[in-house]
Parts: structure tokens; C-alpha cells; sequence
């Protein structure tokens, strides 16, 4: 069923007529930006390898960072504390536009992730002996390519600063020290709309006031006006 996307969500345009978004019941949706439609939406729960426990069963993964290839047609997508990256195709042509492609399962949780211009992934990982790592998918799987030359040059630049990014990383949820708060905005806009309508039934009420006041004003002037001895004395001279 098409449904009208809604505000407050991660939104992000693939091209002039598409765009995706990653919601926080878990979902991965696909959306028409011109009229707000949506075209698809994947439960990423569904996609998780089985559960070890009740409690993995009813955890929502938390996508904390969604990216594109450089040709725009795979999709990694990132849950937080889930050690697996899952990936989407877009086709723009086809009926269904955003299929599952692969799942690319890691030793550690990734804290960050990117393609390069090579379409290779490199995948940074809460690990102190190995914690950048590049993935290249061959002949249907991810394999790693631990002896790239470009892995070792970087690495090289990076371990320096390790210390510092992984003392950052140390809670059990990088959102955890955001306060979180639920505003009724339409009780509020009700509230005030009825406050204006009555301020405005006031203001007409007393405008009414005032100007009846003044209606019998000037009839009682021109009543006693015309009751005056000397305008008795004028109507008979005349």
C-alpha cells in the first residue's frame, strides 16, 4: 500500500525522482520524492541471521548509516552494535526498485563505513589489532583484502589516532546519552486555536458593545434634541 511520507525521518535523494529513508522501527523505505509515495519498504529485523536469544528476537536494529556505491546501485546499510553490513541493489527500471543483495558479516561491530571509487568497502571496526579492513565482493561474496597496499598505507596514518577514536566508541549504544522527548504538537495547536477563536469572539463582542453604546447615544441625543423647547418653538413658528 502507497502511503504519504512523513517529517522527522533520515531522507536521502538517490536521483530526481527517488529518494530512500531509514526509520526507526528498523525499516529501510523507498520513497517517489515528487509526491511523497512510498514505492517499498524492507523490515531489516527479517533479514538478520537467526536470533541466539528471546531478547535478539524482539531488539529493533537502530540503522545508524546508510550508503551508496558510487554508481548508485548497491546499498550498505549499518545497524548499531550488529557485527553484519546488509546490502540492497536499486534497479530504477524494474517493478521491484530495492532487493536484498548480500550480507557481509564481520568479527567486530563497525563503527563507520564507506565505498571508494573502486567500489570497495572499507569498514572501521572495534578492534585494536586490526580495526580498518577492505571488503571487495568477488564472484558473490565479500572477501577481504587484508594485503592491499592502499589498507597498509592508511593504516600506517591511522593507528596513531586509534586510541583517541576508540575512547569515543566506548559505550554500549552511541545514542544513549542523546535525551530523548515527545512533544504533542497538535493538542498544543488545538489549544492555542481555541484561544485565538475566543480572543477574536471577545473582541467582536465588545466592538458590538461599543458600538450599540453609541447607536443609543446619539438616539438620545437626537430624541432630546427634538424635545427642546426652542425646536418646539421653531416646528410652530414654521
Amino acid at each position: 500500500m502507497q502511503q504519504k511520507s512523513t517529517a522527522g525521518e533520515n531522507f536521502d535523494c538517490i536521483s530526481s525522482k527517488i529518494t530512500r529513508s531509514v526509520h526507526q522501527d528498523g525499516t529501510l523505505k523507498l520513497w517517489e520524492y515528487e509526491s511523497g509515495l512510498r514505492l517499498q519498504s524492507w523490515d531489516l529485523k527479517e533479514l538478520e541471521e537467526t536470533p541466539s536469544s528471546k531478547d535478539d528476537k524482539e531488539k529493533r536494529p537502530t540503522v545508524c548509516r546508510i550508503i551508496s556505491s558510487p554508481d548508485g546501485c548497491l546499498i550498505a546499510v549499518q545497524c548499531e552494535r550488529v557485527s553484519a553490513v546488509q546490502f540492497f541493489t536499486l534497479d530504477l527500471v524494474g517493478k521491484e526498485k530495492l532487493m536484498p543483495h548480500s550480507r557481509l558479516s564481520l568479527p567486530h561491530c563497525p563503527l563507520d563505513m564507506t565505498f571508494d571509487s573502486e567500489k570497495q568497502l572499507w569498514v572501521l571496526m572495534e578492534s585494536n589489532d586490526a580495526p580498518l579492513q577492505i571488503f571487495s565482493h568477488r564472484q558473490g561474496s565479500w572477501e577481504c583484502d587484508s594485503e592491499s597496499p592502499e589498507l597498509h598505507t592508511v593504516t600506517e596514518v591511522f593507528m596513531p589516532h586509534w586510541e583517541t577514536i576508540e575512547a569515543s566508541t566506548r559505550t554500549k549504544n552511541r545514542f544513549e546519552h542523546l535525551f530523548k522527548m515527545s512533544f504533542d504538537n497538535v493538542t498544543v495547536y488545538l489549544q492555542k486555536k481555541q484561544q485565538r477563536l475566543e480572543d477574536q469572539q471577545l473582541k467582536r463582542t465588545i466592538t458590538q458593545k461599543t458600538s450599540n453604546k453609541r447607536a443609543k447615544k446619539v438616539t438620545e441625543v437626537m430624541v432630546s434634541i427634538a424635545h427642546h423647547p426652542v425646536h418646539q418653538t421653531r416646528r410652530k413658528a414654521m
